[in-house]
């Protein structure tokens, strides 16, 4: 998610430029005003302008370095492993704020970040709404209220933020110490988003149809692309910007290494399997590992590329699997030679999926997941598989052989 915010970061400097510059224009001191009518412009330029006291800079110059350092992203601490880590290149000032020993220790207990083990399993609980929520939702009000006492009760912390006196503010909505955060800080413009789709609870939330903070912000962004997901109603300050990460991607990044084409070149198929960060396939039960051993020593004609986060014998003298702990998934999905790809139904994958144009076998872990994948069954690009259902290997070949031979799914 911290990604995502500071891209949208990035993105908001033009809206912010271009709004002072109506409003001066008007004698109008409101920094919101003349936002929504700038929106689409913003958009189909790229968001190429940022903005420092009013001046436009462009991309590599001194200026825009400096305008860059006036975008601020907060990261409290939930691993004491990524303590200092983040993946953002595009903002300089980033604030790793001390995780509270409470989370910590909490995260430690359940398994980490990447909950696949430890005191609930994600591989193992049922995806129903009721199971998701008895499981999870206890953990998530811990550590978002001790998370939220830290940051709050930092005096320092407070006083640092308040100095830089911020135009605008970006939070997650579930997380709702953001939103309270900025209120408290005085920030004029607030920005909602969302990692997934537009919630129904958040709608309810915003005004369509927390509740008071939330009512004000002005502009709710939704990861949801409009011409895959499912039609719904929504008031005009709800954005949605699902694949604006792929779709801003010059074709020249999306070229493979030689080592990853190489790799392509062996086979004529090739199936890509990754279930994304959270739920790790060295985590997934046994009987389900023992599907995919069977569904690879069936398909000697298909090279399958398994994110795989351990170095076990798990595939020894099987010769058609690469087990990887990372790969280039971008690049292997904008391939032609990628046959299928085999998911958990994480949105971002959906996005890319669909920007992409592979078939997909979605294997739901929890959450979103399985509204992400049935988006993509009705444009017939995808077939949803219940992973309690891993256990029967002869339904799992079956199920890859179709999506493998139908060309209905690649068209």
């Amino acid at each position: 998610m911290g990604g995502m915010i500071a891209s949208m970061l990035a993105a908001l400097g033009e809206f912010l430029y271009r709004s002072r510059i109506e409003a001066r224009k008007s004698n109008s001191n409101s920094l919101v005003g003349n936002f929504a009518k700038n929106l689409k412009s913003a958009l189909s330029s790229q968001l190429r302008l940022s903005v420092q006291g009013g001046a436009v800079a462009q991309p590599g110059t001194q200026n825009f370095e400096a305008i860059k350092r006036q975008q601020t992203v907060l990261m409290p601490v939930l691993e004491e492993k990524f303590g200092n880590k983040t993946g953002l290149t595009s903002v300089k000032n980033i604030i790793f704020h001390p995780g509270d020993k409470r989370v910590i220790e909490l995260v430690k207990r359940t398994g980490g970040t990447a909950n696949s083990s430890g005191e609930w399993n994600i591989w193992t609980m049922q995806p129903s709404a009721l199971s998701v929520l008895s499981s999870m939702m206890g953990y998530v009000k811990d550590i978002t209220r001790f998370n939220c006492e830290n940051i709050m009760n930092d005096k320092s912390l407070m006083d640092r933020l308040r100095a830089e006196k911020f135009d605008l503010a970006i939070a997650e909505h579930c997380h709702i110490c953001g939103i309270a955060l900025f209120d408290y800080l005085q920030i004029p413009s607030i920005v909602g988003a969302s990692s997934s789709v537009q919630l129904v609870g958040v709608s309810n939330a915003i005004g369509e149809p927390l509740a008071d903070l939330m009512a004000k912000i002005s502009f709710n962004f939704v990861n949801s692309n409009p011409y895959l997901d499912f039609p719904s109603p929504a008031l005009p300050k709800t954005i949605p910007i699902g694949g604006i990460v792929p779709a801003r991607k010059k074709s020249s990044d999306l070229v493979l290494s030689k080592e990853w084409s190489e790799t392509l070149n062996r086979r004529k198929k090739n199936v890509l399997i990754s279930f994304g960060t959270n739920a790790l396939s060295s985590a997934m039960p046994n009987e389900y590992k023992s599907s995919f051993i069977a569904l690879f020593k069936s398909m000697p004609e298909a090279t399958f590329i398994w994110k795989y986060e351990l170095d076990d014998d798990i595939t020894k003298g099987i010769d058609n699997v690469v087990l990887t702990k990372w790969m280039p998934q971008d690049q292997l999905l904008a391939d032609n030679r990628l046959s299928l790809f085999i998911t958990h139904g994480g949105l971002g994958s959906t996005n890319e999926l669909a920007h992409s144009g592979k078939p997909a076998i979605v294997i739901p872990i929890m959450a979103d997941q399985r509204r992400n994948g049935e988006m993509l069954v009705r444009h017939n690009t995808a077939i949803v598989y219940l992973k309690e259902d891993l256990v029967d290997a002869e339904r799992f070949k079956n199920t890859v052989g179709e999506l493998l031979a139908n060309e209905m799914y690649a068209n």
